[in-house]
């Protein structure tokens, strides 16, 4: 079955974080529009099965029901049809849908959503891979793309018709967290240790408490908590290395966009690559973990913990190679 599953973060793009700096909100109206363009994309390139996660703002419903009427045909013979799952309006939604669309055996998922979206969804999706596509508050794993190239992209790599297969899609590198010696939780590109145990928002976004940082990815472009490591290496996504950083609350080293356009002093005491496999242990304890941005680990007096990096992150489409393939193959031809 060439089938796609879709999953739509109405939540994704309205954290505190866009309160208290200059971030643009992605509201669900702009979600639903680029979802038309997805679809449009998928039509033409001959998918007619999409499997999409309910929410309560039904941001793939409304997406179809306002399609232009010459449109409509078009993807009448399309079957869209909602997962049956229950609606909690938390990431578990996300992970849920992964696992359901794991199951169905889609052959891609398009993820509308930020970092902390795209590490849900990975909990569950196994080998399927996926488009992260941002609208989400501090992006690094997906990126802003138009919906009409990630329909064609996502359409072509699912109609198995493409050549070379294996070559169309990349690995992506995960932080695998282990407390008390058992693997607890996941994040894809940056785990956060930070000094204080209440936790009145989930979203991180003062420096002040941390202690320790991990990354798998770093750049000096990149919003957020890479922004730091980016101030001090460039390590790309494909590269076999990550970074760790200890801080130090005494001194001021650099200014770093931890939101967009709020600087936040941080000091460093020193930063190490991180080898593929390699684990490094979380020096302060009772702390909390945050994992993509979001306050998620409780490691309590008298627990241990440590991280991994590892070549365990969700497959990932190549979207210019999946087009450069469809050009040769001349899938869009009529």
């Amino acid at each position: 079955m060439n089938a796609i599953g879709f999953i739509a973060n109405p939540s994704s793009g309205k954290d505190i974080r866009r309160l208290i700096a200059y971030g643009s909100s992605s509201d669900n109206s702009e979600k639903v529009n680029l979802i038309r363009r997805v679809l449009m994309g998928l039509v033409t390139a001959g998918i007619r099965k999409v499997y999409y996660m309910p929410d309560y703002f039904n941001i793939v419903g409304t997406a179809v029901e306002g399609m232009y009427h010459e449109h409509k045909e078009l993807i009448s013979n399309m079957e869209i049809s909602s997962l049956e799952m229950p609606m909690t309006g938390t990431e578990e939604d996300s992970v849920v849908a992964a696992k359901k669309l794991n199951e169905l055996g889609v052959k891609c998922v398009i993820t509308l959503g930020g970092d902390g979206t795209c590490r849900a969804v990975a909990k569950e999706i196994g080998d399927i891979p996926m488009i992260p596509v941002s609208t989400g508050t501090n992006n690094v794993f997906p990126e802003r793309l138009e919906g009409t190239v990630v329909g064609m992209a996502a359409g072509a790599y699912a109609t198995g018709a493409l050549d070379h297969i294996e070559d169309l899609v990349t690995p992506s590198k995960r932080l695998d967290i282990y407390k008390n010696g058992r693997f607890y939780d996941i994040a894809l590109i940056d785990a956060v240790v930070v000094n204080e145990m209440h936790m009145a928002s989930k979203a991180l976004w003062k420096t002040g408490t941390m202690s320790q940082i991990f990354l798998t990815t770093c750049n000096a472009q990149y919003l957020g908590i890479s922004s730091i490591g980016g101030q001090l290496e460039d390590i790309s996504k494909s590269e076999a290395k990550g970074l760790t950083i200890t801080i130090d609350h005494e001194q001021k080293t650099f200014q770093a966009p931890i939101v967009p356009g709020l600087f936040v002093p941080i000091g460093i005491k020193d930063y190490e690559t991180m080898n593929i496999d390699e684990t490094v242990s979380i020096s302060q304890v009772p702390s909390v973990i945050a994992v993509d941005g979001e306050r998620n680990v409780e490691v309590f007096k008298g627990e241990s913990a440590y991280i991994k990096l590892t070549w365990n992150g969700p497959k990932v489409v190549n979207i210019q190679r999946v087009l450069e393939e469809s050009r040769k193959q001349r899938i869009f031809y009529l």
